[in-house]
């Protein structure tokens, strides 16, 4: 006994009469009492352990429901770790489908043969139906005798049947079933573990079922943009095909005598077809990025070279709206990064081209900065922040979401009036994001105080050569007095702050006679930096009256124009130099150590073009008549170069591969071939050797590479293939001046 409860009876006998006496008897009293407890610590124990075990069990099949399992996988866990809390002599799952019940898992002495005969014998058994039906556990301890139990052929040694149902949500999924070959091998006891059991099992299952849709969406989704990407590039290829043709046939009818009329015409259809090719590049790039193949090259950049070249692309259009185009770099950013020179530009330039294009009136700035918590240390990342701000439209808060969506526009309607495809944002997004950055704007919505677009890039700090007009320079500058004189608040501040730091001593006011004013009073300047373009009163107006007072040897003036712009009489005043807007850091400081250095020597000096030292000759395309196609697969780097070209006055043709080259080579003759080595399809290296097999030398066009390969044996490589120049990236001026100076024109070849 224990606790006054009779847990069992102990029982001796022996073989003759009066064999045990009252003291025997009260001997086996005290044994009976010890070992009842012992009993009852030995069932205490066992059922500790096999609590342990269950909650074990439970724990394990918890698990799985967090982990990324297959549903088979999840089945035959539940299966096996149900046999070590209650044992089975074979179990199975059964889950509902399209066709209704039908068992997914079984484990032990069944034959796997019996499954479908199982789902269907099973179907219809009362003992399955009460399970589901009721949503409760039923026992059948003796089959034999059971009115719920249904016989199976082939399953009449099963004597003791359990199923517990499967509840996820409220909602029956299917039912657990255990089964034994004797009588009465189930207890209450067992069935409550089996349910919770089932609890924990039906989570994991469903699970599991909601973890595989969700992969066959993901693939299925990926399998549709895989499609999508590949018919947009096949597509993009076969309209570039005749595009190429229409733009190689128009540069052949404007080598023609045209007369005013036709030549519009063919410049419209010329400069329509370029247009188009960008909308191409735009959807090639889109494709590329969609379906992952979009690598980023690794190679050390100036940060500087490659913020002016995006301006430089873009300033033609900014001074045909007026626009004022700066930039500001942080002291702290590094000058020299590694990574993508020409996918950095391209976010720019797809940030810049936005702004100016919802821009009437006003100015553009892009602004560099290094995250503050960053430190700047040779062979580290830093996090650089670019931000372009206008003063344009400006985007009303509701259509923020909109931006960086494919093929999206902020509003319908801007789309009749500014054209575009929506996809410059979005790819600029995800180069970002490919870059380890992030994009985003801000913009109250108000027209004229415009927007902001940010993005970051992660880059690693590159060793870089120290810039002079970066820094404090020679005597030359030290301590002269600068007198700027500009409306906008935004360049003034750039110039006060660069003359500052080269040691000058700068005075800005925005209002020209405010200048003229400080000039009569007896105030000294060394030099005069002048906007040309300003109300009331414009640079020139202000110069004319400054020479009243002071010749070129006492006050040097510097002009600071938009592109193109030169106004009639500028010559008379002897400027010292004429900037272009934006300006570049390298050009002013060079025109002040010009200006400074020359006096007080011979006037007029020549005036300081800005090109400094990539010296353009504009002239050369009437020296040296060449026909150009361009191979290059990089939509950035086809601008860059078509844009360098057109200023020698050269009118290039585009292709984007090899096979493109052989298609235009079949179609008319070329002068020269600025062939890129890695491109799609067909690259530099395997078209040049097709050229030279095709043509014979005096009748094939000469082939320049351009290529960013520019390690030991490139060179090599390039002239091996049957190439006859090479020129690294990026392209210098005089480099690529030199290389067109050696090609002859073989128009009838």
């Amino acid at each position: 006994m224990v606790q006054d409860k009779v847990i069992g009876m102990l029982n001796l006998d022996q073989t003759y009469a009066n064999a045990y006496t009252e003291e025997d008897l009260e001997v086996v009293v005290s044994f009976a009492n010890q070992a009842a407890l012992a009993i009852r610590n030995s069932r205490l124990y066992q059922e500790e352990q096999r609590r342990r075990l269950v909650a074990e069990t439970l724990s394990a099949i918890s698990a799985a429901i967090n982990v990324t399992l297959s549903r088979e996988q999840v089945l035959n866990l539940i299966l096996e770790q149900m046999e070590r809390v209650v044992p089975y002599h074979s179990a199975s799952i059964m889950l509902f489908n399209d066709q209704g019940l039908a068992v997914a898992a079984l484990r032990g002495e069944r034959e796997i043969a019996n499954l479908q005969i199982l789902s269907a014998e099973f179907k219809n058994t009362k003992t399955i139906n009460t399970v589901l039906t009721e949503r409760r556990s039923v026992l059948v301890s003796d089959t034999t005798r059971s009115p719920l139990w249904k016989k199976i052929p082939g399953d009449e040694h099963i004597l003791c049947w359990v199923g517990v149902p499967l509840v996820v949500h409220e909602h029956v999924i299917g039912i657990l079933n255990l089964d034994q070959t004797r009588v009465n091998a189930y207890a209450d006891e067992d069935v409550e573990v089996v349910l919770a059991f089932a609890n924990q099992a039906a989570l994991a299952i469903e699970n599991a079922r909601l973890y595989e849709e969700s992969q066959k969406a993901k693939e299925a989704a990926e399998a549709a943009n895989q499609a999508k990407s590949s018919f947009l590039a096949t597509m993009s290829h076969e309209i570039r095909t005749p595009m190429n043709g229409i733009i190689g046939m128009t540069s052949l009818l404007l080598d023609t005598e045209l007369s005013n009329e036709q030549h519009e015409y063919a410049s419209t259809v010329r400069n329509s077809a370029d247009s188009l090719l960008g909308i191409i590049n735009d959807i090639l790039d889109f494709s590329k990025i969609e379906a992952g193949k979009l690598d980023l090259e690794e190679q050390l950049f100036d940060i500087y070279e490659c913020v002016e070249s995006a301006f430089g692309l873009i300033a033609s259009r900014a001074a045909e709206k007026k626009l004022e185009l700066a930039y500001i770099i942080d002291p702290q950013v590094p000058h020299a990064i590694i990574g993508d020179v020409t996918r950095l530009r391209q976010i720019l330039l797809n940030f810049l081209g936005n702004a100016i294009k919802f821009t009437e009136k006003g100015e553009v700035v892009v602004t560099v900065q290094i995250d503050p918590a960053a430190s700047v240390v040779l062979g580290k990342q830093v996090k650089l922040h670019f931000a372009v701000r206008d003063t344009g439209l400006g985007i009303p808060a509701d259509r923020l979401d909109r931006l960086f969506k494919s093929f999206s526009q902020v509003d319908t309607s801007t789309t009749r009036k500014y054209g575009g495809t929506g996809l410059g944002l979005a790819i600029s997004k995800r180069l970002s994001e490919l870059m380890g950055g992030n994009v985003w704007v801000e913009s109250d919505g108000v027209p004229g105080k415009g927007s902001i677009f940010h993005f970051t890039i992660q880059t690693e700090v590159g060793a870089a050569q120290p810039k002079a007009y970066l820094n404090v320079s020679p005597e030359q500058l030290q301590n002269k007095r600068v007198l700027i004189v500009d409306d906008n608040a935004t360049n003034r501040r750039i110039l006060t702050t660069q003359t500052r730091t080269w040691g000058m001593i700068p005075r800005d006011t925005e209002f020209p006679q405010q200048a003229l004013e400080w000039i009569q009073k007896g105030e000294p300047f060394d030099v005069a930096l002048l906007d040309l373009q300003m109300p009331e009163m414009d640079g020139l107006t202000l110069a004319q009256e400054i020479r009243k007072k002071f010749d070129p040897t006492q006050m040097p003036l510097i002009m600071l124009t938009s592109l193109g712009r030169r106004d009639a009489g500028a010559d008379a005043i002897h400027f010292a130099a004429y900037l272009h807007k934006p300006i570049n850091l390298a050009v002013l400081h060079h025109a002040l150590m010009e200006t400074f250095a020359l006096q007080p020597d011979a006037v007029p000096r020549k005036a300081i073009a800005q090109t400094s030292s990539k010296q353009i000759d504009s002239n050369m395309a009437n020296e040296l008549p060449l026909r150009i196609l361009l191979a290059e697969d990089h939509p950035v780097n086809q601008r860059l170069a078509i844009q360098t070209l057109r200023k020698m006055g050269y009118r290039a043709d585009l292709a984007a591969n090899g096979l493109e080259v052989l298609e235009a080579l079949e179609r008319q003759p070329y002068d020269v071939v600025l062939m890129d080595v890695q491109m799609p399809e067909m690259d530099g290296l395997d078209a040049s050797r097709q050229i030279c097999q095709k043509w014979p030398r005096e009748s094939r066009p000469r082939i320049i590479a351009m290529t960013a390969e520019a390690m030991s044996g490139d060179r090599e490589k390039c002239l091996a293939a049957g190439m006859d120049d090479y020129l690294s990236k990026p392209i210098r001026i005089a480099e690529l001046t030199e290389a067109l100076s050696k090609c002859h024109t073989r128009s009838n070849s």
